[in-house]
């Protein structure tokens, strides 16, 4: 174990300042096993192995070699089991389903209630196939059905039955197949291999009884021994085992099962003979040669050996169970000892931790939190403060509905109902109802460290563990920090009017003291323009921090708008009154919407260069406009917030209308928060990140990294970083929370109040560099945050009822609250 302590130091030095715990999404390649495996691939020619050439034979020998190292590493004879390469668990466990000898009417597909989608998915194949499907929970020993499927109606059976079918009458032997994983990836509860003999015990001379072992999240942790298990499938990722290669799996075969598998599609390499006139094929006899369609991926498999050497430097996979469950017991006694002041617990956990036994619980912790007062805290806001803090971990139900449903005690009615509410995998709807509807997790592999546990602790301690008795209510907390000074506040007045024609792109400042128009979605021309992938998905800064490069200035006298950027020779112009004709449909923030996109070859040319990604521009409809809706509104324990179900219209409706922007159609800021903002800075020492440390990253592509930060500068924020249409001046700090502001008249327009403003890591990007940074929103996090939500602002929207024409706003004019 001693050499375990020391990898960190000597392997993965990259993760200096960084706490990696997602193992179990994907473990971390050792430097030392990469750079052997680039030396192997410089200094050797490896051909293709279906030619015949010496480097082919070279590689086919190397690849036999593979194939024998990963049939050891499970203790699986080569007499008895064969090895398929596939492009990873997943593939390996649809090639199983795929190939399995289903029997209509006769088989039955079994899973563990908390087998990943990719094994659910094997019940689409079995049920086509007419065999039926049971969901089994693995307690105690024994097989606990839940569910019984079958795919065909009452109706239709009781006719099958009626006519006496051949399947009726038909006494040849069938096959049914068990499939469950060796541990949960959502829980890390293991689950015994003795079900591999308990299910072939099933057995009867005229139905037999076939095992496929999950052994994506155990492989790597465990050791697997498929000749005291013999299981008839096993299924893998390597990039879980060893980091690298990714897209290589493998399906580890039983050679007896080889007479009852079926194949349909054959590919090249997979046969001995075939007519391209005729149907007429023969498929090669050994099992790798006749599944692994096309050609390898040859290179990857030769680099497995140096993820085993990788492995074997620091005692193998058995002494990295033992650390593993060490590291997982000690973080787990940590977490379950966070207490808040009133001693209610910080965490709920699912799995079987308290159990202390590492044979019946892996190397991963999935929780949830709760505040002091009991509310649950959802996962999402978990997940964007360990971001900032460079805390890697995962949340949601990591493909595992059945986990995630079980332990969160989810009815498949509620999974349905949420689904219509719009709740979909990888969203940020993290509690609905007041509930969770995912968990976080934490997974440890044989690079972490106890500073790594303890980091993570420490970030649980900052962020959510109330020590002493907060004030009334999160709003009550928010609202202590509006009470103006006992000096009189100076008068507030708008002191600056910025447009954002393009989306997350740079904004155009209206001249000081002038005036600008009011349209029917906000400020003229404000977010009407937005950048697209070739989804159709809408490109924003914190994709792409760069946008914020872009330059979009608006010249009304020659009616146009003029598109700058520092890395483009030319400007772009497009003229403000043409709208293109070809509509599509577009998503916007997890909304859909509407807009016209530019076919002229010059405008995604210009893009396209500029951002170094395939893009186009669209333009708003001039008739489909979304409606405002606010999701940072503090989410009650019914979630009305989330209930405010924004959708595209072309009707007349009473909710303002916005175009591209996020929520609402005005985001403002007020420059005594700002100030309050950089004396919390000044304060905390926060320093700007070195420009030319990040220039050098943004030019590898790695903008979007958490590399440690090297500094410079203190940081000093101007409201402009928060991309604000209205910039207030006088006042007193977060004047913005107060009820008085919610609704405001600004020289005759009347503006109101729509919700808080929950910001993003986009407020961490340098608007003039495109650099980013955890801060300003870490700072931000440490007494702005309001359910689950880093607040900041105000978003509003005009009300045209209540104002007379012309509208327009001028910068200068007082602002008076109503």
């Amino acid at each position: 174990m001693a050499r375990l302590t020391t990898v960190r130091q000597t392997a993965v030095t990259r993760l200096q300042g960084t706490t990696y715990l997602d193992h179990a999404g994907a473990t971390l390649y050792s430097e030392t096993q990469l750079q052997s495996a680039m030396q192997d691939l410089t200094a050797n020619i490896y051909g293709n192995p279906h030619s015949q050439s010496a480097s082919s034979r070279h590689s086919s020998a190397l690849i036999a070699s593979a194939r024998e190292q990963v049939l050891r590493y499970f203790n699986a004879d080569p007499m008895h089991y064969s090895i398929v390469f596939t492009s990873g668990c997943t593939a390996a466990l649809k090639l199983a389903g795929e190939i399995f000898p289903w029997q209509q009417h006769r088989s039955t597909f079994v899973c563990a209630r908390t087998s990943h989608n990719s094994v659910l998915g094997i019940r689409e194949i079995a049920l086509e196939q007419g065999a039926e499907y049971q969901v089994v929970d693995l307690v105690d020993g024994e097989f606990r059905y839940v569910t019984m499927t079958s795919s065909l109606s009452a109706q239709t059976k009781q006719e099958t039955r009626a006519k006496g079918t051949e399947a009726e009458e038909d006494d040849s032997v069938s096959y049914n197949l068990l499939v469950y994983p060796g541990e949960c990836n959502f829980s890390g509860v293991k689950y015994s291999l003795d079900y591999v003999h308990k299910y072939h015990q099933l057995d009867t001379a005229k139905r037999k009884h076939k095992v496929l072992l999950d052994l994506a999240a155990l492989a790597p942790n465990t050791p697997v021994d498929l000749t005291r298990y013999p299981a008839d499938f096993a299924a893998l990722s390597f990039y879980k085992m060893f980091g690298y290669p990714t897209g290589l799996g493998a399906l580890i075969i039983k050679n007896e099962m080889a007479p009852l598998l079926r194949k349909q599609y054959f590919g090249g390499g997979t046969v001995l003979a075939s007519i391209s006139n005729e149907r007429f094929h023969v498929l090669r006899p050994g099992l790798a040669e006749r599944y692994e369609d096309g050609t390898a991926s040859f290179l990857s498999i030769l680099s497995l050996r140096h993820g085993f050497v990788a492995l074997d430097a620091v005692g193998g996979v058995a002494a990295i169970s033992r650390y593993t469950s060490a590291l997982t017991a000690y973080a787990y006694k940590r977490m379950s000892d966070l207490r808040h002041y009133n001693d209610k617990p910080v965490a709920v956990f699912y799995g079987n931790h308290s159990l202390l036994d590492s044979t019946k619980q892996g190397p991963i912790i999935a929780f949830n939190l709760k505040r002091d007062s009991g509310e649950w805290v959802g996962y999402s806001e978990v997940e964007n403060l360990a971001v900032l803090e460079n805390i890697h971990l995962r949340t949601g139900c990591f493909c595992n509905p059945g986990a995630c449903q079980y332990y969160l005690q989810l009815a498949p009615n509620q999974v349905k109902e949420n689904y219509k509410a719009g709740h979909v995998c990888w969203d940020s709807n993290d509690l609905i109802k007041g509930l969770p509807v995912g968990c976080v997790r934490i997974s440890i592999g044989y690079m972490t460290t106890i500073e790594d546990i303890n980091s993570f602790i420490e970030f649980l301690k900052k962020h959510f563990v109330t020590t002493t008795k907060p004030h009334a209510g999160d709003a009550a907390t928010l609202q202590s920090l509006t009470q103006p000074s006992s000096s009189t506040p100076k008068p507030v007045r708008l002191e600056a009017i910025i447009v954002y024609p393009i989306k997350s792109c740079s904004g155009f400042e209206v001249p000081a003291g002038s005036s600008w128009e009011i349209g029917e979605h906000g400020l003229l021309y404000d977010r009407e323009w937005m950048v697209i992938n070739s989804s159709g998905g809408g490109i924003n800064q914190k994709s792409v921090p760069n946008l914020c490069l872009i330059k979009p200035i608006l010249d009304l006298k020659a009616g146009v708008l003029l598109v700058e950027a520092p890395n483009m020779p030319k400007p772009l112009k497009l003229p403000l009154d043409y709208f293109p004709e070809a509509e599509i449909d577009l998503k916007v923030i997890g909304d859909k919407g509407v807009g016209c996109i530019y076919n002229d070859e010059k405008v995604s040319a210009w893009f396209t260069q500029c951002l170094k990604a395939t893009c186009s521009l669209v333009r708003k409809s001039p008739t489909k406009l979304r409606l405002t809706h606010n999701r940072s509104l503090p989410r009650s324990s019914n979630n009305q917030a989330a209930e405010q179900k924004p959708h595209t219209s072309d009707t007349q409706s009473a909710a303002p209308k916005i175009a591209f922007a996020n929520e609402a159609q005005f985001v403002i800021a007020t420059e005594e928060s700002v100030r309050d903002l950089n004396t919390r800075l000044a304060e905390r020492n926060v320093l700007e990140t070195n420009n030319n440390d990040n220039n050098n990253n943004n030019n590898n592509n790695q903008s979007e990294t958490c590399n440690a930060v090297t500094k410079s500068a203190f940081l000093h924020v101007d409201a402009r970083r928060f991309r604000p249409n209205l910039i207030f001046s006088g006042g007193y700090p977060f004047m913005e929370d107060d009820p008085q502001f919610q609704k405001i008249n600004i020289n005759g327009q009347i503006l109101h109040g729509v919700g808080p403003c929950s910001r993003c890591r986009m407020v961490g990007i340098n608007q003039q560099t495109g650099q980013e940074q955890s801060e300003p929103l870490l700072t931000l996090s440490t007494y702005r945050r309001q359910r689950g939500m880093i607040i900041f602002g105000l978003q509003m929207s005009h009300s045209p009822a209540e104002t007379a024409e012309p509208f327009l706003l001028t910068s200068g004019s007082n602002v008076k609250f109503l």
